[in-house]
């Protein structure tokens, strides 16, 4: 007897494959920095005339989760020291060139972390305009985080500076 999936267990399993096809797609340079701000800001923009600034940046931090949460689970490898993990992190997110991972601090007793992406073609300008615009990327460490340590995770963005390019800083802790 076979096994029955429910309908969402299909939309889960077509969601899953389609975040592999553009990771792959993504790891032979068919998409750009640009290709992504530029759509990150189009989302953005579309939903927070629809629902507003807060309700859209928690769409973004759901999403982020999730796409981080299964980049962990199938891309990163979770049987290694921390240090390991996060040289493999920072490879992985300099292939896909979603930007340069740099820790500044961890506390290997609380869990908790600083860290600092540096994205290489900047953010457009637009963090001035949406304060909120980094909840993606807070909700893909997180998801990130919680997959590989087992615990949940709060990361925030501390501070984000543009020059050339954009640098922000995260700081990751362990919710009790």
């Amino acid at each position: 007897m076979g096994i029955v999936q429910t309908n969402e267990q299909k939309i889960d399993q077509y969601f899953l494959d389609i975040l592999r096809e553009v990771e792959e797609e993504n790891e032979n340079e068919r998409y750009t920095a640009v290709d992504y701000h530029a759509l990150r800001h189009t989302f953005m923009e579309l939903l927070r005339k629809a629902y507003g600034l807060e309700r859209t940046s928690e769409f973004f931090r759901q999403a982020g989760y999730l796409a981080g949460a299964e980049h962990a689970k199938y891309k990163l490898d979770l049987d290694v020291d921390f240090n390991t993990f996060i040289a493999n992190l920072r490879e992985t997110l300099d292939r896909l060139k979603i930007g340069d991972l740099r820790m500044e601090a961890y506390d290997p007793n609380t869990g908790s972390f600083e860290m600092i992406v540096r994205h290489e073609h900047g953010d457009g300008g637009m963090s001035s305009k949406y304060d909120k615009l980094n909840a993606y990327d807070e909700g893909l460490l997180c998801g990130i985080f919680d997959v590989y340590s087992g615990k949940k995770y709060d990361v925030k963005e501390v501070d984000c500076w543009t020059n050339e390019n954009a640098m922000c800083r995260f700081v990751g802790t362990v919710i009790e």
